[in-house]
Parts: structure tokens; C-alpha cells; sequence
């Protein structure tokens, strides 16, 4: 008793401490006793200061020491958090370990994400999605719920498939009645022709339509030949909406016909009218001469057995028999004076022996004669050569 009246106990050495922390029973310990405070962590080096505080407080006749964790954790180097977790037979972890490199979160599966200072890494098997500041790499993934975004010349907002889509529409009506009337514009300027060459009339002009879906055009074109070697054309479209010409020059290159013997049709045609006029003349001269009449020997130009004619038609027959002139044979018409010829011109062409007198004979004839080359081959040889006569 104090001496104020109060009571009080004596405790002995036995009496010791009670130490109770927030699991487990209260554990008594006898004075000089020693009671142990640990926390996991052996090496000094690897404690912080200033981040857990004790916060005392009195319960009755006891005393509370709390234990508490700082707010604003300070001096740390890493911290790793762990959950595992029961799934059937099977334990499932997730980790966070954040240290001075950056935050490292792995889930169940082993896929990661890895936050650093250079950018973001998400790992998911073989497939890495990264953004880091030379951009973002999206692992071949597709990027989901992109808004709208602007479409101008300043723009640098990302664009989603409907904006594209949409523009592809609106490009497409727009180029659709372009490209339509283009093409039918084209169709008709192709089937503008220029016709064979006529040195009577080089004037040509050409009118076509051409059609492309529910569009369509008419072309007009011109074409002068000023020679069976060069053109010159113009053409162009009307009624279309996308009116369109041309305008071109054509000529021949390369050695070409040296003779400028024409290989037109119309200059064929005309060759061959002549032919038939001369064909009718010598025919009349045949009529003429069976009747009694005396006839022009240039106007019929038959070679007959006549008296005056009788050493050279001998000495054709000779040569005709000796294979000289192999032509001779063709055919059972009475041949022309120009057709023998064109015989003793193709064999003194091809170095064969003509006595001087039959030709001295047909002297008239062979002035009028030549060999036109029709081509030639690429190292200038003739490849189509023929004999022809002059005009009377």
C-alpha cells in the first residue's frame, strides 16, 4: 500500500512480460529473458531507413506498439508482388516486380507486359506489340475502336476501314462518270480507219461511235497521204463529256522500194485496169489481123512466124529448147513481143549467152524493160524481184 491508500502488487523475476502481436496468443516472458524481432532480411546493406514507424498508444493498463508502413515508401530498389492461386489441381501465379528498370507484370499464362523509361512491351507468345518513341509496333494485331478522324491537308489523326471505305465509294461515283465516258471516247477514236492510199485522191475522212457501259461517244478523223510513205491524221471526240483528239504523223523508215513501185491495192487496181485495156487491144489486134487488116506492130505486139520475124522466132524456139528461157513453155497463148522480152532481160540477168542479133531485135522492147525489186532482205539482197515493161 502507497501512502496514499493504494494498492499495489509486487512482481517477481518470474513474473516476467506479456508480448501479444496480431496473430497468435499472448507469450509470456520472464525477466532477463530474451524475446527476438525479426523480419526476414539478413544483410544490412539491403534495409531502408524511414519507411515503417511505431505508433504507441495505452489500453488500460497495457501498452499498444503499432507497426506502420509509410505512405511515400522511400530508398526501395525493387519490390515483387506474388498471388498464386488454386485452379483444380492445377496453381495458378500472376507477378508484379517493379524495380529501377521499369514495372514487369506476367500473368497466369507467362504473357508480359514491361513498362521501361524507352516504352511499353506486351508480350503474348511469339506476338510483341511495342510502343516506344520510334512509334508503335502492333504485332500484326488489328487497332479496334479508332473514332473518326479528320481528313484534311493538316491532319495527323488516324483514320478507321468505315472512313476509308467511305471515301472509296464517294472517289469511285465520282471517277465513275470520267473513266466511263474516257473509255467510250477511246472505243470510238480506235475505230477511226484511214483507207488505202490513193495518189488520186489523199484526202480520207473517217467517222465512228464508240460505247462504254451506258456512256457513249462519236469520233471524226482526217487522214492526208501526201505518198504511199507518210500520213498525217487527226482526230477527235465529240459528245462524250470528255471530249478528247489526237493528232499523228506516220511514215515508213528503212531502205523501203527502191524502184517506188507502188504496193497499194488502188495502185494494184489501177496496174491491173491497164493491164486489161492492153489485154482488149491486143485482142482486137488479133481480131484485125485474122480479119486481114494491117495492124500497128506496137499496137498488138505479137510475136508471130512471119517472114521478117522468122530468124528470130527460130532463134527464140532454139533458146526456148536449150531451157533458156524456161517461161517460154507456160501456157499456149501466142506470146507478145514485151513478153520475150522480159525472157531474153531475165536471162541476160542471170548471165546466160543471148546471141547480139535477137537482141539488137527486140532493141525496142528491151529499152523499155527493167527488174523492180520488191523487198529485200535485211542485208539489202533482193528477195522479190520482177520483171516489168515500161509504159508505151
Amino acid at each position: 500500500v502507497d501512502p496514499n491508500g493504494t494498492k499495489h502488487q509486487l512482481a517477481t523475476m518470474d513474473d516476467g512480460l506479456k508480448f501479444k502481436g496480431d496473430i497468435g496468443d499472448a507469450a509470456p516472458i520472464k525477466l532477463n529473458n530474451q524475446v527476438n524481432i525479426v523480419g526476414g532480411e539478413t544483410v544490412a546493406a539491403n534495409l531502408s531507413d524511414g519507411n515503417i514507424g511505431v505508433d504507441t498508444t495505452k489500453e488500460g493498463n497495457n501498452a499498444k506498439l503499432t507497426v506502420k508502413l509509410a505512405k511515400n515508401l522511400k530508398n526501395l530498389s525493387s519490390a515483387t508482388f506474388t498471388k498464386t492461386v488454386k485452379n483444380g489441381d492445377k496453381e495458378e501465379t500472376t507477378s508484379t516486380v517493379i524495380n529501377d528498370s521499369g514495372t514487369t507484370v506476367t500473368d497466369k499464362d507467362g504473357n508480359k507486359t514491361v513498362t521501361t523509361a524507352a516504352g511499353i512491351t506486351i508480350t503474348a507468345g511469339e506476338k510483341v506489340v511495342s510502343l516506344t518513341k520510334e512509334g508503335l509496333h502492333n504485332g500484326d494485331h488489328k487497332i479496334l475502336g479508332v473514332a473518326d478522324g479528320r481528313i484534311d491537308a493538316q491532319s495527323r489523326e488516324a483514320v478507321n476501314g468505315g472512313q476509308v471505305y467511305r471515301m472509296m465509294r464517294e472517289a469511285a461515283a465520282a471517277t465513275d462518270g470520267k473513266v466511263g465516258a474516257a473509255a467510250a471516247g477511246s472505243a470510238a477514236l480506235a475505230a477511226l480507219h484511214p483507207l488505202d492510199f490513193d495518189s488520186d485522191a489523199k484526202w480520207n475522212v473517217a467517222a465512228s461511235y464508240g460505247t462504254y457501259g451506258p456512256y457513249q461517244a462519236y469520233a471524226l478523223g482526217a487522214y492526208y497521204r501526201p505518198s504511199e510513205s507518210a500520213m498525217i491524221s487527226v482526230g477527235g471526240t465529240i459528245g462524250s463529256g470528255a471530249d478528247a483528239m489526237n493528232v499523228g504523223l506516220s511514215f515508213k523508215v528503212g531502205k523501203g522500194n527502191l524502184n517506188h513501185i507502188s504496193t497499194s491495192r488502188v495502185a494494184m487496181a489501177k496496174e491491173i485496169q491497164d493491164l486489161r485495156a492492153e489485154v482488149e487491144a491486143l485482142r482486137q489486134a488479133v481480131i484485125s489481123l485474122h480479119e486481114g487488116h494491117d495492124v500497128s506492130p506496137l499496137a498488138s505486139a505479137l510475136f508471130l512466124d512471119t517472114p521478117e520475124n522468122h530468124a528470130a522466132y527460130q532463134a527464140v524456139q532454139a533458146l526456148a529448147a536449150k531451157g533458156v528461157l524456161p517461161a517460154y513453155a507456160q501456157g499456149n497463148k501466142v506470146k507478145t513481143r514485151y513478153e520475150i522480152a522480159t525472157m531474153l532481160y531475165a536471162a541476160v540477168q542471170q548471165g546466160k549467152a543471148i546471141d547480139g542479133t535477137l537482141l539488137r531485135t527486140f532493141a525496142p522492147e528491151l529499152e523499155r524493160v527493167h527488174v523492180a525489186v520488191i523487198s529485200r532482205k535485211e542485208n539489202g539482197e533482193a528477195a522479190i524481184t520482177r520483171v516489168r515493161v515500161g509504159k508505151l
